[in-house]
């Protein structure tokens, strides 16, 4: 199954609420104004082993000790 089509549920709290994930993204910035960025390109890239963080309890492991059990 995709990474990003893989239900989350936090392994400490039960959340199954909003999760911050470190996620690779291509970014398109200014040449000599690195810093200003003016858009995403491309999809963002993140999976089991990247970092995840549960929004309501601040639990952080990665990202496939969060997957949900199939019920």
């Amino acid at each position: 199954m995709d990474d990003e089509k893989q239900p989350l549920r936090c392994p400490s709290c039960g959340s199954e609420g909003d999760f911050k994930i470190a996620a690779t993204v291509w970014v398109r910035v200014a040449g000599a104004d690195s810093l200003a960025i003016l858009d995403e390109e491309g999809d963002r890239e993140y999976g089991s082993e990247d970092a995840c963080r549960c929004d309501d309890c601040g639990h952080q492991a990665r990202m496939g000790d969060f997957y949900k059990e199939e019920e």
